[in-house]
């Protein structure tokens, strides 16, 4: 009887390395990766966030010895903060800055979209000039906005040689007019970030509808209004949410044309923050500002968040 011996196969073993990239492609993982920078980055910012809690709820200064022992407050300072007029008017300037910049924006950044888009040759070229305001330092853009206005800057000279008289006054000491180069500044700068999401918006919007709307007759305006703006709506939404987000933390451009003057008439909610806890030390106070302003700004973000998913189901309910 005769035996026979099976030799031993030789598998190739798999590398820890090859062990790791199979499980990281797996569709379930995948999905959580991009999560887990923003989860360490908000595990990191946990301590900072309990001691802005607990600085808002107790009575301390820069000049007043050590955090731990600053005597409890409980909610006094929201109660004075919420009736600051300093602070309310700078949430009204903010608020201002955005509802009015970011709509002028949007309209000037979905006409550039749409004008480029329809360009065959050159396409490049314009969108690279379109983006140039986006990438200049907010720096470079409060100091020319500040010269533009100043007694003997452009727009002075405009109206001189317009009025034929000289005229020179500073805009940016007028009450009114020191807001409205605040909000001049910040179309100018960031037009371009609604002409990018526009015009990436533009590109992804599938041909085959609006061949089918010209087959059947209709026009360019219908075909817009009908077909390219519902198609648009979530990045249109997507787009004015971030801008809106960016806009309430408007601080250098204010810091840099006007100061937040004359007076405190310009301030943003941003400066006013950084004024009281940083040039008047009431530390406290200034913990308690940007706690109500975090909470208002979650607010929007969900808000955001659930316009988005309204649109994107309504889309998918259409194509249904």
């Amino acid at each position: 009887m005769t035996t026979t011996t099976v030799a031993p196969s030789h598998a190739p073993e798999i590398s820890a390395w090859a062990r790791f990239t199979r499980w990281a492609g797996k569709d379930r993982v995948f999905r959580w990766v991009p999560f887990v920078p923003t989860q360490t980055l908000f595990v990191f910012m946990m301590p900072a966030f309990a001691l802005l809690i607990y600085l808002s709820f107790v009575n301390w200064r820069l000049t007043r010895g050590d955090w731990w022992e600053a005597s409890y407050y409980a909610v006094k300072n929201f109660g004075r903060v919420l009736t600051d007029e300093r602070f309310v008017g700078s949430i009204g300037n903010t608020l201002l800055y955005a509802f009015t910049s970011v709509p002028v924006e949007f309209v000037l950044g979905l006409l550039l979209a749409l004008s480029v888009h329809k360009i065959t040759r050159g396409r490049s070229f314009f969108s690279g000039i379109f983006l140039v305001p986006m990438m200049v330092v907010p720096v470079v853009v409060g100091y020319n906005f500040t010269m533009i206005f100043s007694e003997a800057g452009p727009f002075n000279q405009l109206l001189s040689f317009i009025s034929g008289n000289d005229i020179r006054v500073n805009w940016l000491a007028d009450f009114v007019f020191s807001k409205v180069a605040i909000i001049l500044a910040d179309i100018w700068q960031w037009t371009a970030f609604m002409f990018l999401m526009l015009m990436a918006g533009l590109t992804g919007i599938p041909e085959e509808p609006i061949r089918a709307a010209k087959i059947l007759g209709a026009n360019s305006w219908q075909i817009f209004w009908k077909i390219t703006l519902p198609l648009l709506k979530p990045v249109i939404t997507i787009a004015i949410v971030l801008r809106l987000l960016e806009t309430l933390k408007v601080f250098d451009t204010v810091l840099l044309i006007t100061g937040g003057g004359p007076g405190t008439s310009s301030e943003s909610v941003a400066m006013t923050i950084y004024k009281v806890g940083w040039e008047y030390n009431r530390i406290s106070r200034s913990a308690a500002m940007a706690l109500i302003i975090l909470v208002g700004t979650m607010v929007l973000v969900f808000v955001g968040f659930w316009m988005v998913r309204r649109q994107q189901r309504a889309i998918e309910e259409e194509l249904v």
